[in-house]
């Protein structure tokens, strides 16, 4: 169930701040992210109308809609590789304008620069992240957003600074960029274990991604519109409710607030009452809310200072015709899955399916995003089967066609165990004042619980760093746009590489022109979203699985904005707003150009069958040295 008494909006998955945030975008004002820090209000009577601001998330496109039309395909502002570029930041082509041109380069978060001095990341007092116009800074311009996303980059450099320490003293010869390679490099490896070892099995259930079996060049890993404006969006529904910060023994170290009072939270206010430990030793005792086609009230009818009316359920509803996103059925079918035939068929929930079609008539106009939240889960996962696959596909594809993946690299078998074994419990052990965590921090429990019956621990491990481990010189070091990561195709998730998708595009005019006579985002979210159904079970989730889903998000997505206007607007009887309120959003910058070409010879990204992976594996490195 939902517990409504306060919003959180999302640190994972995503929320009100987290829409542009967690599913990015490249104009940061209000709209997609309930942004300005300031204070909101709950909209409680009639709205007033609000001001332009966007919202806008990584649009998606590459089909062909009609004969001879190429449908337009939004920017990537960042790296779509899993390659910690949210915490070491990125490099832009020449000539790539984009929100990273106001944020430090990666070599400026370096001590020492460009030279890399010592190897370490750069921190404010107290071992925290450095400070900018007030605000924390780190490898992503958005780690401010909230503080739980600040936490988590927190823990991150202290992870590398960590591993430099220890390999400085084994490796006294090295100098101060090959430490900073190295500690870079296992950082990397650590962030790609928690996702596909913690992360992936609580969301998909276990066994869902298939076992690592090489690197396939012929797999194409751009990401997806489906993946980006609809699947990835599941967290919005598992929005906590308020911030926290938590002592050892699980009694409060500060106030509560409400998230939205929480955005960009000014760095002298996030060190305080524990600040980052505290904040992560809450993640992971707080209780996600219920994956399901409801979000909180604070997410849809909520007032900004200045007004602009916010609901997060129908400009994620806008954003995919923004996009030319297929409808569920439309999606289905393209993976080959069979269309469902009436409302009943997508839900068990009986009063979800008749707000179902009273919102949208027909099941062949419901959109991915309601739908696919709205599916019956797979077993053991938290997520019904279009959005398994989609998720299964998407991050498949990311692993498998990324020749840099840590298991395609030669590392020291000690080493290579001490990554294979990296949960995120282990590293919250070792980089903060906590003592005891329980063992898998996705799975919430209460710390008062820890130690009992039933509750497993993690466990503190040993330095991995030997002086007879590999040489830096035996793995490649990425670049920081993620070029090259392909050897054919070298501009390949880099920064500035499009978003493909699975299906055709779902234009008007096969480019760009959103089709007409959709119902309005705003009604269905009236309708649909609202209702709460609190017969279900809550979910044993923590706020670790939002918490992640948001970082991971930055990790690949940063949308480019555009400058075309998408508002919605409240339709007449809207129990909240004002007849015509506008719910601002901008859509996403697109280019119309001839689509790159991409590996296995196609333009848009391969889905490779239920539970394998496409193609031979090539180029890769033998399994590392036991």
């Amino acid at each position: 169930m939902h517990r409504t008494a306060v919003v959180r909006t999302t640190s994972e998955g995503k929320s009100i701040m987290q829409r542009r945030s967690i599913f990015g975008q490249a104009t940061r004002t209000v709209a997609g992210a309930f942004a300005l820090a300031g204070a909101g209000t709950l909209v409680t009577g009639a709205g007033a109308s609000a001001q332009t601001v966007s919202s806008a998330k990584p649009i998606a496109p590459t089909a062909t809609a009609t004969m001879g039309a190429i449908a337009g395909r939004s920017i990537n502002l960042t790296t779509a590789w899993i390659d910690a570029s949210a915490v070491y930041g990125i490099e832009s082509p020449s000539g790539l304008a984009g929100p990273r041109q106001t944020v430090a380069t990666p070599a400026s978060l370096r001590e020492g620069g460009a030279v890399a001095s010592t190897g370490r990341m750069i921190t404010s007092e107290g071992k925290n992240l450095p400070v900018a116009n007030g605000l924390v800074l780190a490898g992503d311009p958005r780690a401010a957003e909230n503080p739980d996303l600040a936490a988590i980059h927190t823990l991150w450099v202290r992870e590398h600074n960590w591993h430099v320490e220890r390999l400085a003293k084994v490796h006294p010869q090295w100098t101060g960029d090959q430490l900073y390679r190295q500690a870079r490099a296992i950082v990397t490896a650590e962030i790609q274990q928690v996702t596909y070892r913690e992360f992936l099995p609580t969301l998909l259930g276990p066994g869902s991604i298939p076992q690592w079996n090489g690197y396939r060049s012929n797999v194409d890993p751009t990401i997806s519109v489906e993946f980006s404006v609809a699947a990835m969006r599941f967290g919005h529904s598992i929005v906590s409710n308020v911030v926290s910060r938590e002592a050892e023994d699980g009694s409060l170290t500060g106030p509560e607030m409400l998230l939205r009072d929480a955005f960009f939270m000014p760095a002298s206010e996030f060190v305080k009452h524990g600040g980052a430990d505290g904040f992560l030793r809450h993640i992971g005792s707080d209780v996600s809310n219920t994956l399901d086609a409801h979000l909180v009230d604070d997410l849809r009818n909520f007032l900004n200072d200045p007004p602009v009316a916010i609901d997060l359920a129908a400009i994620n509803i806008q954003r995919s015709r923004d996009v030319g996103l297929g409808t569920l059925n439309q999606t289905r079918v393209a993976l080959g899955m069979r269309p469902h035939a009436d409302f009943s068929q997508v839900t068990p929930d009986p009063e979800l399916a008749s707000r179902l079609k009273t919102a949208y008539g027909t099941i062949d106009r419901l959109d991915l995003w309601i739908g696919g939240l709205s599916e019956r889960r797979v077993r053991g996962a938290l997520v019904g089967e279009t959005f398994h696959r989609i998720l299964t596909d998407q991050f498949v594809r990311l692993r498998d066609g990324d020749r840099l993946w840590w298991e395609n690299q030669s590392w020291d078998r000690g080493m290579a165990q001490w990554i294979r074994e990296t949960t995120i419990a282990d590293v919250v052990l070792r980089n903060t004042d906590t003592r005891r965590m329980q063992a898998n921090m996705f799975l919430a429990a209460e710390r008062a619980d820890l130690g009992r019956p039933g509750v497993a621990l993690a466990v503190a491990r040993t330095d991995p760093h030997r002086a007879s481990g590999a040489p830096i010189a035996s793995n490649e070091v990425r670049s920081h746009d993620g070029s090259g990561t392909n050897a054919q195709f070298t501009a390949l998730n880099g920064v500035g590489w499009q978003f493909g998708r699975i299906g055709p595009a779902r234009f008007a005019d096969g480019v760009h022109t959103m089709v007409a006579g959709d119902p309005n985002p705003r009604a269905i979210s009236n309708v649909v979203v609202a209702y709460e159904n609190t017969s279900i079970p809550a979910e044993k989730a923590s706020a670790m699985l939002y918490v992640w889903g948001q970082f991971l998000t930055h990790e690949i997505e940063f949308a480019k904005s555009g400058t075309e206007d998408g508002s919605v607007f409240s339709p007449a009887g809207d129990p909240v707003l004002a007849p015509g309120t506008m719910i601002p959003m901008t859509r996403l910058a697109v280019d119309t150009s001839t689509p790159p070409a991409v590996p296995g010879g196609a333009s848009r990204p391969m889905t490779p069958p239920p539970g394998g992976n496409p193609g031979p594996a090539s180029g890769a490195n033998p399994p590392p040295r036991r």
